[in-house]
């Protein structure tokens, strides 16, 4: 944000603010002109703070799908994430993939079991464990999420997943196509508290929190007579949507399948010791920078860029089973005692200065940009997309539900919203118009122009005011 800044100050000067790098251009048509930064994602997380630590430079900011409420300090859930990502799904849906799951995980057990799960699955092997089953096809929903735009685009597959594959258009419907039938699964009892019962023909399984037991003592003869194998059928379908998103593959390989949002377990460090050649050097760690090498683990690490909200899932606030988190698990868990500094991060490769302790906390990124106090953000837009996981960590998202109002001021003045698309996924507003868009993104896009428009306005009667005039 520095080095923007600097650039901004020498265009806003006309170039008489100097800045040590060459720039052959002419900015002296721009001296004192209005600056609007865009961003989305961790750019829309940049495009609000500069806002705010620079305002005299940046006269406004449109912040899409940022995170913002996301760091620790705010206390988010760790679950918030994972309890988005069903937001595109049917109800119908999003119970027959819970279910599927919570059968899978007792079918196994039996003689066959995994045999019979492996060839109604389609793998191209035979699964091994329960777990290689159940991690597998839980890989790809919230990467689906995060994509679930009305038209066909690889721009989720690129950033974490298989390549520049294209995902459909609204790739969770057509995830949801078959899984969304009817199967005559019953789901009766506590699933928040994730304590319930499982029931398909005549086959019933119960559910105590990460465990599941054979309730009506099945055998594998009741298995195969029943609607389970059509419900196995159908969660591949869904899977494949992202798995198999070429459509080439013939069958699946669980360890072949990645995406953005792995599960997490409560029980692995968030953090190990960087890697050292001395505790001397003035680089705590080797480097090896290649074409290769990304930086985005190293920048998050520098500077204590920690998002909680999807440290868990299966907390009974979502679409996915087995819990990753034992009850009671709190963001203390994961990040340890507030204030106690961290072991620094697992990297082999980062940059130069890496901190050799971390603050799991973020208490720094907290207290310089404001966590929930939002009296320093005038003239922001915060955009989230109600289909999208990451609005779980956004401005005024959670709780948020379809009927709301999608306009929500943030101080009186009305210069800073918050603003909710409730069609929209990974900050589909800043994507190029297409015919496919939904109406709720276009109104977004017409709030956020009106928005700018307000803003420049302002900034030119504040200008004129101080030379004394003021041009209507």
């Amino acid at each position: 944000m520095a080095d923007y800044a600097a650039i901004l100050g020498f265009i806003k000067s006309g170039g008489s603010n100097t800045i040590p790098v060459s720039f052959p251009y002419d900015v002296t048509p721009f001296k004192n002109a209005p600056v609007i930064t865009f961003g989305g994602s961790y750019g829309g997380m940049l495009s609000a703070y500069i806002r705010r630590q620079y305002p005299s430079l940046v006269t406004g900011a449109i912040a899409a799908s940022a995170p913002v409420w996301g760091l620790p300090l705010t206390n988010p859930p760790i679950d918030a994430g994972a309890s988005f990502v069903g937001h595109g799904m049917t109800d119908q849906c999003a119970a027959n993939f819970k279910s599927a799951l919570v059968l899978i995980n007792e079918i196994a057990k039996l003689n066959n079991g995994l045999e019979y799960l492996s060839q109604q699955l389609n793998m191209c092997d035979t699964a091994t464990s329960t777990a290689e089953i159940l991690d597998w096809l839980q890989v790809p929903w919230f990467d689906l999420a995060e994509g679930n735009f009305p038209f066909p685009s690889t721009y989720i597959t690129f950033a974490v997943g298989p390549g520049s594959f294209p995902l459909p258009a609204w790739p969770i419907k057509v995830a949801c196509e078959a899984l969304g039938e009817d199967f005559a699964v019953k789901v009766e009892g506590d699933v928040g508290a994730v304590n319930f019962e499982v029931t398909i023909d005549a086959v019933a399984v119960a559910v105590d929190w990460d465990s599941t037991s054979n309730a009506n003592a099945f055998a594998l003869e009741q298995v195969t007579g029943s609607k389970i194998g059509e419900l196995l059928g159908a969660v591949t379908a869904g899977v494949d949507v992202w798995c198999n998103v070429t459509g080439e593959l013939t069958c699946n390989d669980p360890h072949a399948c990645t995406g953005g949002r792995r599960r997490a377990s409560a029980s692995s460090p968030v953090s190990s010791p960087p890697s050292s050649s001395s505790s001397d050097s003035v680089c705590t760690v080797d480097i090896s920078v290649d074409k290769s090498f990304n930086c985005w683990e190293p920048m998050n690490c520098n500077d204590d860029l920690n998002l909680p909200n999807t440290l868990a899932q299966g907390l009974g606030n979502d679409i996915y089973w087995p819990p990753t988190a034992p009850k009671g698990t709190t963001l203390e868990s994961f990040l340890g005692e507030r204030g106690v500094p961290g072991e620094g991060c697992e990297m082999q490769e980062g940059l130069y200065g890496f901190p050799k302790t971390s603050d799991p906390w973020s208490t720094r990124l907290d207290n310089e940009l404001g966590g929930l106090n939002m009296d320093g953000y005038s003239n922001v837009v915060f955009s989230n997309g109600y289909l999208d996981p990451w609005a779980s960590g956004g401005v005024r998202s959670a709780g948020w539900k379809k009927g709301d109002d999608s306009v929500i001021k943030l101080n009186e003045e009305g210069n800073s919203i918050a603003l909710i698309i409730e069609d929209g996924a990974h900050h589909l507003d800043l994507f190029f118009p297409n015919e496919a868009d939904p109406d709720s993104v276009l109104a977004a896009r017409e709030v956020e122009k009106d928005m700018i428009k307000m803003w420049i306005e302002g900034e030119r009667e504040k200008e004129g005011g101080r030379n004394g005039a003021v041009e209507l």
